[in-house]
């Protein structure tokens, strides 16, 4: 398992949050409330907020929950590769050129996000200076990251490594130490039968990492997980804190 020097503990009581809204939108909070025009949304489990090779109409400022970028087969397999919580945006990349999105992101957890026109914010993405162009442009590089990773890791680690590193990085996300996600829900992001999902639940289960319930997840030692999980969790947390900040 790699290490990025930095430690991972969950701060909070299982089914706590310890916060709600976006972790970008204050660094730019002045110039969009005076040039932007954002609705708030809820967003359900199961919502699909974009889908493949369609257009993007909106983009997404997360402000609490849990969405993943899926890509998947004719046959209907999926797996993830990248996972958005309040630190994050979905839609951003139909900015980058022809205006469609190349994965489908699907709300896994239920929670809220601030919706606008991607044509709005694109017009503003042609450059950089521009405090939500930067921002907007660094999360890219930051998503890009995860996409690589993801393909890294689905090739070379196993499967208990890979559900050890997704709890891990859900568990971020959401900030919470309880995750309500099914076996199912968690086989379709890390591309994986269920069966063998389940197994490496109980196999984390017994060595005191988590707790299984109806429906959810507990994560009761945050350093066991750790252990379990391959070297791609701290890969994408150090890409994270570079470009985004810890």
């Amino acid at each position: 398992v790699g290490s990025s020097g930095s430690e991972f503990t969950v701060p909070i009581a299982a089914g706590e949050s310890s916060g709600t809204g976006n972790l970008l939108l204050p660094i730019v909070l002045h110039e969009l409330r005076t040039t932007y025009d954002f609705t708030p949304v809820t967003l359900a489990p199961g919502q699909v907020l974009t889908s493949p090779d369609e257009s993007v109409d909106y983009v997404y400022f997360i402000d609490e929950g849990l969405v993943t970028m899926l890509a998947g087969t004719s046959a209907g397999h999926t797996v993830e590769v990248s996972t958005v919580g309040r630190e994050g945006i979905v839609g951003a990349v139909g900015c980058l050129g022809p205006n469609f999105s190349p994965w489908e992101s699907r709300v896994q957890v239920a929670g809220n996000a601030r919706r606008v026109s991607s044509r709005q914010l694109c017009e503003d993405l042609g450059s950089a200076d521009t405090p939500l162009g930067g921002i907007v442009l660094r999360y890219l590089h930051y998503e890009f990251c995860q996409v690589t990773q993801s393909g890294t890791c689905g090739r070379l680690h196993d499967s208990s490594a890979r559900v050890a590193k997704w709890l891990l990085i859900a568990t971020e996300r959401l900030e919470s130490a309880m995750l309500p996600l099914t076996h199912d829900a968690i086989a379709q992001v890390v591309g994986g039968p269920r069966h063998e999902v389940s197994r490496d639940l109980a196999r984390l289960e017994a060595s005191g990492a988590l707790q299984r319930g109806r429906a959810c997840i507990w994560v009761r030692d945050a350093a066991a997980l750790r252990a379990a999980a391959c070297e791609c969790y701290d890969r994408v947390r150090g890409a994270r804190d570079r470009l985004l900040g810890p």
